[in-house]
């Protein structure tokens, strides 16, 4: 079963964090050969994709990657001055090939931030 969060993106701003797949009994997965990939939708898991996250899987042998939204990829979104939710999913494909969607939940376009 898929863990499910929400993530808010400012629309002049970045959702930059840290990330670690586990295990069940909490230990790393070792993600060496694998993919991620994160899609956001306007309805989860149908439409076409508004955006998507940039992913580095900077240690793979302890499950950790960064993952990063741009709000700017963002900009074609109405609702300006609101906060407008969508849907994502994080997508792990195995070295061979099986897919499976790890983490889906709502991804919240907040309005601009004040400078």
């Amino acid at each position: 079963m898929a863990a499910q969060t929400q993530i808010e993106v400012p629309r002049n701003g970045n959702y930059f964090e840290t990330w670690a797949l586990l295990s069940g009994d909490g230990s790393p997965i070792d993600l060496t050969g694998h993919s991620l990939s994160m899609d956001c939708r306007r309805i989860a898991g149908a439409g076409s994709v508004i955006a998507s996250a940039e992913i580095d899987i900077y240690d793979p042998p302890n499950g950790r990657f960064t993952i990063n939204w741009d709000g700017a990829d963002f900009d074609a979104v109405d609702g300006v001055t609101e906060v407008v939710r969508l849907a994502f999913d994080l997508l792990h494909t195995f070295p061979d090939s099986i897919k499976r969607v790890e983490v889906r939940g709502h991804l919240l376009v907040m309005p601009e931030v004040t400078e």
